[in-house]
């Protein structure tokens, strides 16, 4: 879903310091995706 996406982007951006957008794109894709 594109909500999920967006929730696991902000989420991440949150636990991570303050980084570019591109950072935070790649960044869910370590962490485990809740399907």
């Amino acid at each position: 879903m594109k909500n999920e996406g967006s929730f696991l982007q902000y989420v991440s951006c949150r636990h991570d310091p303050p980084q570019p957008a591109a950072q935070c794109n790649y960044i869910p894709n370590r962490y485990p995706r809740s399907e």
